[in-house]
């Protein structure tokens, strides 16, 4: 796991997305590019299908972190304890 709570760089904030043309109108090609390494490219011509496929590379620059010692935040509580807001329900599906 790297320096943010990913495991892969579609979930990046620092990847970046740009449409590659091709000459058939119904493909829908990226190149994928990471800011936070002065736009290096991570992968050209990515496709729907193969995203799955990508690998976070080695030059990275973000530095790893243990996943052991990741923690979840809490929700956040008002003073009598209830739950505020908890925006993991929404993208847990709960």
């Amino acid at each position: 796991m790297k320096g943010l709570p990913i495991n892969h760089c579609k979930d990046c904030p620092f990847k970046e997305e740009t449409d590659q043309w091709s000459s058939d109108g119904w493909d829908r090609m990226e190149t994928w590019v990471c800011k936070k390494a002065g736009g290096r490219k991570i992968q050209g011509a990515v496709e729907w299908h193969e995203i799955s496929e990508i690998k976070i590379p080695d030059w990275c620059p973000l530095p790893d972190i243990d996943k052991t010692k990741w923690e979840e935040a809490p929700p956040l509580k008002d003073q009598e304890g209830n739950i505020v807001s908890d925006w993991r329900g929404n993208e847990m599906g709960k």
